[in-house]
């Protein structure tokens, strides 16, 4: 017999809470800009502390490096390319693209946020986050999330079971390609091998890293606010994130997961599919592995 009353159901801290990403955005931005052609493969960007769109961009070591190749500007997350970026796009135009491209539901206030839209100051939820990099781990594809790993009866016997949802691209390969070149170097400087993309963020409230290889995507958070009080910094910094990742990449290695990203040359047999037309014969789509640490409620 019921109480009749509604029971409210579980607070879950990875779906329902969002999180600033700080530059864990980054690769999106400069895949939005690669694709809307407002920045070309090969281009310098001006790394000089400035004001742009309206609001004044400080990098995050306060000094300026000039102009630096895209590539460089990426993987050493200067805010400022980013933030002229987003000028281009328009801060509107890459909030377009977020949703339309990497499938992001969460309202981004692109009026609130401006250019700095593009440093990472929004509020994402972390299976949304997982999403954007599963498009970018399948070198452009979107395969929609599914938690389903296996069918068995009562039995106990494995049922037939297609894992691979339908897919469509959403990005060129090449694009998804100098992405995932350009992290690679952040991976390096983490201690992983190049051919690991890897990207790590960070403001006042959070530590965020990002990562994956053709067979996984992984997303490590910790902040340092309370859910019910918003993100604020309310006790000392907490350790950086990118230590989860890189306990999770060794794991791989050790367990020999391949870790090659996927080329992008297509065989002769093999016709360039147009940006949003439906796939067939795609690989299963990578794990999907979240791990979150918030310092005062315990939650993981």
């Amino acid at each position: 017999m019921g109480t009749g009353k509604s029971v409210p159901p579980p607070f879950d801290a990875v779906g329902d809470y969002p999180h600033q990403t700080g530059s864990a955005i980054k690769p999106l931005v400069y895949a939005c800009a690669l694709a809307h052609q407002v920045l070309r493969p090969d281009e310098f960007l001006d790394d000089t502390q400035r004001v742009i769109g309206g609001q004044y961009i400080a990098d995050w070591d306060l000094i300026d490096w000039g102009l630096l190749p895209a590539a460089t500007a990426l993987a050493e997350s200067r805010n400022t390319a980013a933030a002229e970026l987003t000028r281009r796009l328009t801060p509107e135009g890459l909030a377009a693209c977020l949703h339309d491209t990497f499938q992001i539901r969460t309202e981004l206030h692109p009026e609130r946020y401006g250019v700095k839209l593009g440093i990472g100051l929004a509020e994402i939820p972390m299976p949304e986050i997982l999403t954007t990099y599963t498009i970018l781990a399948n070198s452009g594809v979107y395969l929609a999330p599914t938690t389903i790993a296996r069918l068995q009866d009562r039995q106990g016997r494995e049922l037939p079971h297609d894992r691979r949802p339908s897919a469509r691209r959403v990005l060129d390969c090449t694009t998804t390609a100098w992405i995932a070149q350009a992290l690679g170097n952040v991976s390096v400087t983490l201690g992983l091998p190049a051919t690991v993309a890897s990207k790590t963020g960070s403001t006042d409230a959070t530590s965020y890293i990002s990562g994956y290889t053709t067979t996984e995507v992984f997303t490590g958070w910790i902040e340092r606010g309370s859910p019910d009080q918003g993100l604020v910094a309310v006790d000392a910094p907490a350790p950086g994130a990118a230590v989860l990742w890189q306990r999770y990449a060794a794991d791989l290695s050790r367990a020999h997961h391949s870790f090659s990203l996927l080329s992008c040359a297509p065989t002769k047999a093999q016709a360039k599919p147009p940006i949003g037309a439906p796939i067939s014969g795609t690989p299963p789509p990578p794990v999907l592995v979240a791990v979150l640490l918030h310092r005062r409620e315990n939650l993981t």
